[in-house]
């Protein structure tokens, strides 16, 4: 008998994309992504913004408490390339171990390397930190440290710095001129090579145009931050003002006499400051001169509108 079942065959369907719909897919994740990418980037800035100004303000109850201590503001710096206003400040900030590696008697240069590069968190922006490079600054002595060759003393960077006054730094021996709030200390000799006493020049009592108006730290200027050593007191004079307004952007190079050398920001658009009752004021880069100047000194008599705080 003939055999009439059909044989049937039995084929899995064929399932994908075809490629006309796979590039559509691709290109809408693109665009997703693109869409997604400056607001992820804009929150983590608003992060660091945020830890910036924790920074200052770790700093400036430290600040507070060296005034209840010691009755004054700590110096910017006891005289060029001697200890600065950070190094006192480190007891405050649970870092005593530190001080005590400081011979507080002697200048930058003769420190052990070691203390010299030295690294405090709380000195460091996050939003500089993360653009990498160096850590150290190459520090060179000048004329005024004779027996110290030529070479480099690798220090620790910094972000932060004194706003001393609205002039332009002019010398140790002009430092008496300085009308910021933190200013280098009186001593008996400004080119002494073994520092025997120091006392500092001002106070709170001395900030007559009130402490909430009244920069004490602000954001170094890029150039600053890559030259000089948070540790080295290589000048008396982080000046603000009319002559010297906060850097706008990063500098092509940096010259010691130009305009970079004060204070700036890794923050779009913003420099944040300490201000005298501890807070911490974003101030926008395009800040005149003017209402800069009044702001740094500490006794002009001069009226700031809150609208320049942001």
């Amino acid at each position: 008998m003939r055999n009439t079942q059909r044989k049937y065959t039995f084929r899995r369907p064929l399932h994908g994309f075809p490629l006309v719909e796979l590039l559509v897919v691709i290109a809408i994740i693109g665009i997703l992504i693109a869409l997604l990418l400056p607001a992820v980037q804009a929150a983590r800035e608003a992060a660091r913004r945020m830890q910036c100004a924790n920074n200052l303000k770790q700093i400036g109850l430290a600040i507070h408490h060296f005034h209840e201590t010691q009755g004054k503001l700590p110096p910017l710096a006891l005289i060029e390339h001697h200890a600065t206003w950070a190094v006192f400040l480190l007891p405050y900030l649970e870092h005593q171990s530190i001080y005590d590696e400081w011979d507080l008697t002697r200048c930058y240069y003769d420190q052990p390397e070691e203390v010299r590069q030295r690294v405090v968190a709380t000195y460091i922006c996050p939003s500089r930190a993360r653009g990498g490079g160096e850590r150290f600054t190459r520090d060179v002595p000048d004329a005024v440290h004779p027996r110290h060759g030529k070479d480099e003393y690798p220090g620790a960077i910094g972000d932060y710095v004194p706003t001393s006054g609205q002039e332009l730094f002019q010398g140790s021996t002009h430092v008496d001129g300085m009308d910021g709030a933190i200013i280098c200390a009186k001593v008996p000799d400004v080119y002494a090579e073994i520092m025997e006493s120091w006392t500092s020049r001002t106070s709170f009592s001395s900030v007559y145009d009130g402490l909430s108006t009244t920069f004490l730290v602000g954001e170094k200027s890029y150039c600053m931050r890559e030259r000089i050593s948070i540790w080295n007191g290589d000048h008396c004079g982080n000046s603000l003002g009319p002559v010297r307004p906060i850097e706008r952007v990063r500098p092509a190079s940096c010259d010691i006499y130009g305009q970079p050398w004060g204070f700036g920001s890794a923050h779009p658009g913003i420099c944040q400051f300490l201000m005298g009752d501890g807070s911490v004021q974003a101030i926008s880069v395009s800040t005149s001169g003017s209402v800069l100047g009044a702001l740094v000194t500490r006794a002009g008599g001069e009226v700031i509108s809150s609208e320049v705080f942001q």
